[in-house]
């Protein structure tokens, strides 16, 4: 065996890792608040493909986010997130499969409205809300809560439609 045949092993094995690797971040999305790529969460939302992981750095933001198709919203850090209008919803989901992880949502008429199939959160504090979480028209997977912290200033839930949850 040739003397740099080892290496080429290594650097073979080193391509394989990295294109089985880079195949599930070529799915995640980055929110920069600083104006760098997508500077809102809507707009990482709307240029996200179905299946898309969004990543959301730790801030305060001020925005109404309306998703329509299938995608987890993960923060990394502390965020506080509220709608621009306190009269409206902060999440209005529409999509089957939707899945909010570590985001403390304030200062809503709504919290989390869905309308969809599926939906889970984890890790979730809604507070100083008129209902924290709309359920309408929900049939398939349900909803599922996980470690979620309930804390409205009006009437905390609102179950209506189909469904188990």
């Amino acid at each position: 065996m040739r003397k740099d045949a080892p290496n080429l092993v290594y650097v073979a094995l080193a391509t394989i890792v990295l294109s089985v690797v880079a195949i599930p971040l070529a799915a995640a999305i980055a929110v920069y608040p600083s104006g760098e790529s997508f500077p809102t969460i809507q707009e990482a939302i709307d240029a996200s493909a179905e299946g898309s992981t969004i990543l959301i750095p730790e801030g305060s933001y001020r925005e109404s986010l309306f998703v329509d198709k299938q995608m987890t919203i993960i923060s990394y850090g502390f965020i506080s997130f509220s709608p621009l209008d306190p009269e409206q919803s902060a999440v209005s989901i529409t999509a089957d499969g939707i899945a909010l992880v570590d985001f403390h949502i304030a200062h809503a008429s709504v919290g989390v409205r869905v309308a969809g199939s599926s939906f889970r959160m984890e890790s979730c504090l809604i507070d100083d809300v008129e209902m924290g979480i709309e359920i309408t028209a929900v049939e398939g997977d349900g909803v599922s809560l996980y470690e979620c912290s309930f804390t409205p200033k009006g009437i905390g839930s609102s179950w209506r439609g189909a469904g188990d949850w």
